[in-house]
């Protein structure tokens, strides 16, 4: 056997054997090394016949050469480590795994996470959530979306930005942690955390790219390629992901239908399709040097649609156009037995949105302030083209962020933490209603005669006074944050840690964590986990004003979250392993928009506490046929007063996917999506929407000998299943509830790839 192929130090890529020659490796490796004493006799020194390169590669990396870099996660401390030593319950999504899968963006590589429901958000134009534990409010802001350890979010929700879709040729890895993060992670990572590992483009060997086309007129374009000057390596990624939708998810009745027949127009669209057409551009730069890295990203989504509308009512001619541009600096340097990092990130996310809140046609009545409302109003309007706004949100953020790791303390390993960040949001805004924009004189006059007032479609700039739907507004957050790993025994591992926050605007927030894990034998380990995190509240829900739906509240107080969990893992063999984990939660301070007495508005409210349990459990186990992974769970959630169980989320998911290496050169792969039946809330008439299950598969053919060039069929649910999401719970009572959110039809795609 070639020593070679254990002390290849090679960053680029890793040397592919199996499990049994990794453990031949590791042991020659360790008798290649031997102790003799000194003249003293006291003390030992090593004799070694290894090049001096391979002592000064990453530990992290000769680790994952010997078990395989897809059973280590970074997401659960900061820092590499096995997921089974983890202090948290952890998925990982390896690049392979998302090409074999078919996925074209990050929500369909997530799908198949035990406790993770990927569903159209009724307040993000349909775009996609994440239920995880059956914990979510309306724009789900509790799970924290990020791209190498920086957080993607928009403040104004509290989410990620609207229409927010990421691509997936870029990605090296998926890291999902299910449960609490702030003690590592700070705000929003309060039911999970999602982080998206981006490939280091500077490092590689050649270019690598592709396209794809398929059903709704979607396409898939991709460029990688990397080079050098001097002592700088550089590397450039371009993707572009296009669609037109799929015009068959017919929505029969929206919001404008109530208001027809309620008042007696014909205005609604529907039935009428959703308007889900995205255009998106993903541009990456980056450059290295041995202790320094700089990336620039650009991302930006072009018209895109507004799925149901932003107001539950049909909008095909509304479009928004979001745009993010980001820049990063890290410097690593040693700092005596200490290796630090501190980290510059700026982010700017832009949205520019033209709204068609209720149709051409559309009566409306008209409170005081010129904004709708059906509870006492003052006057009617007839708008002729459409109750429009055009909301242009900007924002910015500025942060540093310092880190510094030890283990030089006995068997402590120290991680230390501090940072500082201001995010700030300036608006714009054009709109033909509300306060600034209508004669309310004229509108009452002609109240008092029977008679509307007409508003076309021109529109008013508020920008820059009281009228505008919320104002200048910035936020200033310091934490510091300590983390102890400690190994006090060979089995048993302590985490403890905990994170200070501080915002201006709503006070401080302490977070702890502790995590006991214990390896029972060398296969089976097992973990007893405590988390506490928190959400801040967004800006939406602290300072929104002259807004037809919602306003903010000032006087909110952050939600918190305590969940402990009881995890077992064992590995069998190395093509058997399982893991059950057991949790429960309690959820305090959950915000939510509630509806005003004697008006159709809602304001901002702590709302109301959750509680839930229930558990996961998942096997992989690999065969002469190929790799089986079959994952489900099961968990009850209820509002801490009414008992209510909490709507919109699946009590039950089960998924499994098969991978097969047919041939040499065949891939085939199959995945089985199943979610079982979601509640209505309290008052809602309508029986709880049934299960259902989804068939994808992907078929990959290496067409040349080196296996460079490569054709995959894929095909989205084959079955072409005819199911549904639940929408948003209007008042029932008096309003009456829209239709439900018909999923995604069947499509296929081709796509021609040239890989690494």
């Amino acid at each position: 056997m070639s020593v070679k192929l254990a002390i290849q130090n090679n960053n680029k890529r890793r040397v592919q054997m199996s499990f049994s020659m990794k453990y031949i490796s590791l042991s020659i490796l360790t008798a290649l090394s031997i102790h003799t004493p000194t003249a003293s006799g006291q003390k030992t020194e090593t004799i070694s016949f290894l090049p001096e390169e391979y002592y000064e590669q990453d530990s992290e990396d000769s680790l994952a050469d010997f078990y395989g870099d897809e059973e280590f996660v970074s997401i659960a401390t900061g820092n590499k480590v096995l997921i089974k030593k983890a202090p948290s319950v952890a998925t990982v999504i390896s690049a392979k795994q998302i090409a074999h899968m078919g996925a074209k963006t990050v929500a369909e590589a997530l799908e198949n996470v035990p406790g993770l429901h990927v569903y159209p958000s009724p307040f993000n134009r349909m775009n996609n959530s994440f239920s995880i534990r059956g914990i979510h409010t309306d724009q789900n802001p509790q799970v924290l979306f990020l791209i190498n350890g920086l957080p993607v979010r928009e403040e104004y929700t509290g989410a990620r930005p609207e229409t927010f879709q990421m691509p997936v040729h870029t990605i090296d890895r998926i890291e999902v942690i299910r449960g609490p993060g702030s003690a590592v992670y700070g705000a929003d990572a309060y039911s999970g955390v999602i982080n998206v590992i981006t490939q280091d483009i500077t490092a590689l060997e050649q270019s690598s790219y592709g396209l794809s086309y398929g059903s709704f007129n979607s396409s898939n374009a991709w460029y990688k390629n990397s080079f050098s000057i001097e002592q700088v390596n550089f590397g450039v990624s371009i993707e572009s992901l296009k669609g037109d939708g799929d015009e068959d998810r017919i929505m029969t009745r929206d919001l404008q239908s109530i208001f027809d027949e309620t008042i007696g127009t014909n205005a609604s669209l529907a039935p009428g399709p959703v308007a889900t057409h995205y255009d998106i551009l993903d541009v990456r730069l980056s450059a290295t040097t041995e202790k320094l890295k700089g990336n620039f990203w650009y991302w930006d989504n072009n018209n895109a649609g507004q799925g149901v509308g932003a107001a539950q009512a049909l909008d095909p001619t509304g479009r928004q156009n979001s745009t993010i541009y980001q820049f990063d600096l890290a410097y690593n340097w040693e700092l005596s037995s200490w290796d630090a990092k501190v980290l510059y990130n700026y982010y700017q996310l832009e949205t520019k949105a033209e709204f068609t809140i209720l149709p051409p046609g559309a009566l409306v009545p008209l409170g005081a302030d010129g904004n709708m409302n059906l509870v006492s109003p003052v006057g009617i309007g007839l708008f002729t083209e459409g109750f429009k706004g055009n909301p242009q949100p900007k924002e910015v953020l500025n942060s540093i962020d310092f880190n510094a790791l030890s283990s030089k303390y006995n068997d402590h390993q120290i991680r230390i933490g501090l940072g500082i960040s201001q995010r700030k949001l300036t608006a714009k805004e054009e709109k033909n209603f509300g306060p600034g924009v209508l004669d309310m004189g004229q509108v009452s006059q002609l109240f008092s005669l029977g008679q509307p007032i007409i508003v076309d479609g021109t529109l008013t700039d508020v920008s820059n006074t009281p009228y505008i739907f919320v104002k200048d507004v910035e936020r200033l957050n310091s934490y510091i944050s300590l983390q102890d790993q400690w190994k006090f025994a060979n089995d048993w591992e302590l985490t403890a840690g905990i994170r200070y926050d501080y915002y201006d605007d709503f006070g401080s927030t302490v977070n702890p964590r502790l995590a006991l894990v214990w390896e029972m034998t060398q296969s089976t380990s097992s973990k007893f986990l405590y988390g506490r995190a928190f959400r801040a509240p967004a800006f939406d829900t602290l300072y929104a004003i002259n807004n037809p739906v919602g306003l903010g509240n000032p006087n909110l107080s952050p939600e918190t979250i305590d969940t402990i969990e009881f995890s077992v893992n064992q590995t069998l063999n190395e093509n058997f392993n399982w893991s059950t984990n057991l949790f429960a939660y309690e959820s305090k301070n959950l915000i939510e928009f509630i509806p005003d007495q004697g008006t159709t508005t809602t304001t901002a409210q702590n709302a109301r506490g959750q509680t839930g349990y229930g558990f996961e459990s998942e096997l992989s186990w690999k065969n002469i046929t190929g790799l089986w992974k079959l994952n489900y769970s099961w968990q009850h959630s209820e509002d801490d007063k009414t008992k209510q169980t909490i709507i919109m989320a699946p009590r039950q998911l089960f998924n499994a996917m098969y991978d097969s290496q047919v041939t040499e050169s065949l891939n085939f792969n199959a995945k089985l999506n199943w979610v079982g039946k979601r509640a209505r809330q309290l008052g809602d008439s309508r029986p709880p929407l049934d299960n259902y299950a989804t068939l994808d598969f992907a078929l990959h053919w290496a067409i040349d000998n080196e296996h460079i060039w490569k054709v995959s069929l894929i095909g989205k649910n084959i079955t072409d299943e005819s199911a549904f999401e639940p929408s948003h719970p209007l008042v029932p009572e008096a309003l009456g509830p829209i239709s439900d959110y018909p999923i995604q039809g069947r499509s296929f795609y081709l796509q021609l790839s040239k890989n690494l």
